[in-house]
């Protein structure tokens, strides 16, 4: 918490003074992650929208999709999904150009979010289910169960109970 901020902040100090781009977004990154742990939304879209910005610079698409991905995921918590769904849009088409299995199920999932709470169940549940599959390939099986749970939701919320409990037993 307070010390892993600490570390964090120094860490993106060291690598500007070291001219390594890369290194300062990863510890953003990170950082924004801490933030969003601690409920600090605003700071962590701050923390991420500043990660991009520098992704964006550096010639590793992998890094970039996370990026956006992470950007559109504090978007979301902060209610704010049309400009979510955009970006979580765009690292889905970029983990797709990597080959990024992993990542590319991870912003699938967060799609799923954004499109359940703008009310498109049908949308919500195809990304939840492309995010599941992805997380299947990958042999993920904590994040498939995760999927799973939220399929589940989406699923009730598109009038399919049936399906609904069906994915939670799994999930389980």
């Amino acid at each position: 918490s307070a010390d892993a901020e600490s570390s964090l902040r120094r860490a993106i100090d060291l690598a500007t003074e070291q001219d390594m781009p890369g290194r300062a977004a990863d510890s953003l990154h990170n950082l924004s992650w801490v933030a969003g742990l601690h409920g600090a939304d605003r700071e962590a879209l701050g923390h991420a929208r500043a990660a991009l910005e520098i992704y964006r610079t550096v010639d590793d698409p992998r890094f970039l999709a996370n990026a956006l991905n992470n950007v559109g995921w504090y978007h979301a918590q902060l209610g704010e999904y049309a400009t979510a769904a955009e970006y979580c849009e765009q690292a889905v088409d970029t983990h797709r150009r990597t080959g990024d299995r992993f990542g590319a199920a991870q912003a699938w999932d967060s799609l799923g979010f954004v499109y359940r709470h703008l009310h498109e169940h049908a949308r919500s549940v195809e990304c939840y289910r492309q995010s599941l599959h992805l997380m299947r390939e990958v042999g993920d099986r904590f994040a498939a169960a995760d999927t799973l749970y939220h399929l589940g939701g989406a699923l009730w919320d598109a009038g399919d109970p049936d399906a609904a409990r069906t994915a939670w037993h799994e999930a389980l």
